[in-house]
């Protein structure tokens, strides 16, 4: 294989096979981050914590940026009377904090490997708790220290605290694919006459954001707005389950994408041979059952990038080397090379949706993905006229290894009237107190820079919402961001424009680096 990307294939394969091994005693100790600024800037796989009010709470791959402690819930913690889901992400301010324990693993126990439905996910999330773990074999090439994240972080304030709504604009990694993301804000709430988002940087990166509006939709009670790949809203009615699911080798993923339950689907990644073309594809087929005279549709995936994707982006800009500055501003000088790099990620690595119209597969559009700290809610429309008969098939297909599904669901009632209203920003500032709303007003390339967890406030002055309406808010964040890597390699310029060039070399990569972990945590067995 190609010189630079083999340089890094035994640091990861090292990463993920020890990690793997992390069926290891342990035992809570007190942390001294609390006391000591100096300790936060190490890296932790797990807090528990005792806030000042309300029961002990289990954070994993937790950071801190300014006075606050972030992290990811585990389930069974207490929240307005009820559990978190696992997963969710908090902000607690230090403050209230009354004691902090980190978790600290003393040995290795047992070796095993993972294979089937969900081992991507394992050999990655491995790697990412190994690099973020306070022990003598942290450290990972993946994008930062702190966990996988790969674009800006948007928390919503709900009375109560702060919740992670958002992973914006993922992929948007240098101005050339600078977008506008939009995005539910399912925890954001108006108190006090505003809504309050915070904006947060995440290790390993430089954000770069252009513009933050919040959107304000009052509908139906019993609908629910989601945006489409363009950012067009869409109300939603009744939807439907599928019939049938099954991935690209057959086999029955019904149980996995029916309902929002964290039960994921994602590409099983053994058995994958890089010169055959059935292999470095994947996906779902599902079918739902054709309402009576229905001529078009709305098809709804909840889904995010894998850490796996997250891991191979920061492998792809490391290729450039000491070159990485000049093919960052060779891009962004040349238009039509800009355009073929973003052609390429979005044949690649975006959700392409097609439906079955008795002859062949009819292609509808195509998602990207949300960074893989957060699932998000993305709706299709379909043309169901060139549809035959009473069953509605639909084809999900991407590289291998790239996309976690939650559910994949399917509305064919008509859309239901609702209203959108822009909200102007009235306040934007630092957790210092400096202002920073003028560059985020408007989308016109004055950005506002956040270096890596640095993170920003915000407040949106907001009328009540109108009798016999619910509302919804939504995010519109317009920027980038850049992944720092080592800068000091020698470049492989010949491997990193054949991935941009070739179709398919994307996938056939992503199987090829998968195929080398799998053998050699199955030789370490």
């Amino acid at each position: 294989m190609e010189t630079a990307m083999r340089r890094s294939i035994p640091a990861t394969i090292l990463v993920l096979g020890v990690a793997l091994l992390l069926n290891s005693c342990s035992s809570w100790q007190r942390s001294s981050a609390l006391s000591e600024p100096i300790a936060r800037e190490k890296h932790y796989s797990q807090f528990r914590v005792e806030p000042v009010r309300g029961p002990a709470l289990v954070l994993r791959n937790p950071w801190f940026s300014g006075d606050t402690l972030y992290g990811r819930s585990k389930a069974g913690t207490r929240r307005h009377g009820s559990e978190y889901a696992r997963g969710d992400t908090v902000a607690i301010p230090l403050d209230q904090i009354t004691k902090l324990e980190a978790r600290r693993f003393s040995g290795t126990k047992t070796l095993f490997l993972v294979v089937g439905v969900g081992a991507t996910v394992a050999l990655v999330a491995a790697a990412v708790a190994l690099s973020n773990w306070d022990g003598p074999l942290g450290g990972c090439c993946t994008s930062g220290g702190s966990g996988t994240y790969s674009c800006p972080l948007i928390f919503s304030w709900d009375g109560m605290g702060w919740w992670l709504d958002s992973g914006t604009y993922a992929g948007a990694l240098m101005p050339a694919l600078a977008r506008t993301d939009v995005d539910n804000l399912d925890h954001a709430e108006a108190h006090d006459g505003a809504v309050r988002l915070r904006v947060t940087g995440v290790p390993g990166e430089t954000e770069h954001v252009d513009a933050i509006r919040l959107l304000a939709v009052d509908h139906d009670p019993l609908c629910m707005i989601a945006p489409d790949a363009k950012g067009t809203l869409h109300s939603l009615g009744t939807l439907r389950e599928p019939a049938t699911a099954r991935d690209f080798k057959g086999r029955d993923m019904l149980r996995l994408v029916r309902t929002n339950d964290e039960l994921n689907w994602e590409s099983v990644p053994t058995g994958r041979d890089t010169t055959r073309e059935e292999d470095i594809r994947d996906g779902l087929e599902i079918a739902f059952p054709r309402d009576p005279g229905a001529t078009e549709a709305r098809l709804v995936v909840d889904g995010r990038y894998t850490a796996w994707a997250d891991y191979l982006t920061g492998e792809y800009v490391q290729l450039h080397g000491r070159e990485t500055e000049a093919w960052y501003r060779d891009l962004s000088s040349n238009p039509s090379k800009a355009r073929a790099f973003a052609a390429a990620l979005a044949r690649e690595a975006f959700l392409t949706i097609s439906v079955w119209d008795g002859e062949r597969w009819s292609r509808q559009g195509s998602l990207p993905g949300a960074g893989p700290e957060l699932t998000k809610r993305q709706v299709v429309p379909l043309d169901l006229s060139i549809v035959r008969g009473d069953m509605v098939r639909v084809r999900l297909e991407t590289a291998p290894a790239l996309w976690m599904i939650d559910r994949v669901a399917l509305d064919q009632e008509p859309e239901a009237a609702f209203s959108v209203r822009e909200i102007e920003l009235s306040e934007a500032r630092d957790l210092r107190g400096r202002g920073a709303r003028a560059p985020l007003v408007r989308a016109d390339g004055e950005e506002f820079v956040m270096e890596q967890q640095d993170t920003l406030e915000l407040r949106f002055a907001v009328d009540p919402t109108p009798p016999g309406r619910a509302r919804s808010y939504i995010a519109a964040t317009t920027g980038w961001y850049r992944i720092h890597t080592s800068e000091s390699g020698e470049p492989d310029s010949s491997l990193a424009e054949r991935l941009i060039r070739e179709p398919r070399a994307i996938s056939r990569l992503s199987v090829a680096r998968m195929n080398d972990a799998l053998r050699s945590l199955a030789a370490e067995k």
